[in-house]
């Protein structure tokens, strides 16, 4: 559940990062909103289909690690917390401006990277159920 969870926390970011052009009304709220759900649903599929929500969740996670510690280091792909703000101040020329190529190519790489990952996890464990992973030993 917790690794779900976590991928739904992804996700939401994901999601909300996606859809920050038709924003315009309570940012904040739109934004917890979004995570809460996707935490909550995700969590909740990780009980009904473990094997397959742990695979997604960790390649989810794993790919949004990486394009975030690289855009630490390469720079143009502003943090959650700077987009919220923007729109709570209602910036949109601010907010339009950081909405660069750099960004698309950011998503595109986590793109790559997950779909990768993906591929990777689901010809290794092919051969694995959902009750696979719900064993302890």
């Amino acid at each position: 559940m917790i690794i779900g969870g976590y991928g739904g926390f992804t996700l939401g970011i994901f999601l909300y990062q996606f859809v920050l052009d038709f924003i315009h009304a309570s940012p904040d709220v739109v934004y917890w909103v979004t995570i809460i759900i996707c935490v909550v649903v995700c969590a909740a599929l990780a009980l009904w289909a473990t094997k397959h929500v742990l695979i997604i969740g960790t390649c989810v996670t794993g790919g949004y690690a990486i394009v975030r510690g690289a855009s630490l280091y390469l720079g143009n792909f502003p943090s959650e917390n700077i987009i919220i703000d923007l729109i709570k101040r209602q910036e949109w020329d601010q907010l339009k401006s950081m909405a660069n190529d750099y960004i698309y190519i950011y998503l595109a790489i986590w793109f790559i990277l997950t779909l990768g990952g993906l591929i990777a996890q689901y010809k290794m464990n092919k051969d694995k159920t959902s009750n696979d992973y719900r064993k302890i030993d």
